[in-house]
């Protein structure tokens, strides 16, 4: 189709259906003028996930259009294949925070323990932008998961003692009073004795 439209309409359809039939057709529109038909049509190639398309989306690691280079690299990692890794290093340095999150997705998909993982590292350490830095961490995480790194889980901190607690002396006890003494009655006079009759 001559109109940029209409080859965008049709790249964006042969996307969204992403089957093995629109394979060839997105082959075509990936070499399309119109770098936004040839961004879908990478994209679209990616979706499908034939081994065919790695020639063409390799050959899109040399586009003149950034976003195509990063959906070819992309779309190369999901098929096993790391030529896009360089473009992913190239990102991750950019100055661009969008870049640099495109960078670590790319780095993450593609990148070994040696080069990817350290690279992601030290893009974490001097990352400032909060979004990007949690989308380095992602990556990482995304990559220590595909390498089958596990790292130990920090060690807890041995609970430091309780501070000594300071022994107040207890007051003396208190004087006990003596039980007071109940007054002593007086003990009742004795009646006097009846005289005994004499018989």
């Amino acid at each position: 189709a001559e109109d940029v439209t209409t080859r965008q309409a049709a790249a964006a359809a042969l996307e969204r259906i992403a089957s093995h039939e629109s394979l060839e057709p997105l082959k075509k529109a990936a070499e399309d003028p119109d770098p936004t038909v040839r961004q879908q049509a990478v994209r679209g190639l990616a979706s499908i996930g034939d081994k065919s398309a790695i020639d063409t989306l390799k050959a899109r690691l040399q586009d003149a259009e950034p976003q195509v280079k990063v959906q070819a690299a992309m779309g190369l990692g999901r098929l096993g294949d790391a030529s896009g890794l360089p473009i992913g290093f190239e990102l991750l340095a950019s100055e661009v925070p969008l870049h640099r999150q495109q960078g670590s997705q790319i780095v993450g998909l593609l990148g070994d323990e040696a080069g990817g993982l350290k690279a992601l590292n030290a893009a974490f350490e001097k990352e400032r932008d909060p979004g990007t830095k949690q989308m380095i961490d992602l990556a990482r995480a995304q990559l220590k998961a595909r390498l089958g790194i596990h790292e130990p889980a920090p060690a807890t901190p041995a609970a430091a003692p309780p501070p000594p607690q300071k022994t107040v002396p207890a007051p003396p006890p208190a004087p006990q009073k003596p039980p007071a003494l109940e007054p002593r009655k007086a003990p009742a006079p004795k009646k006097p004795a009846k005289p005994k009759k004499k018989p």
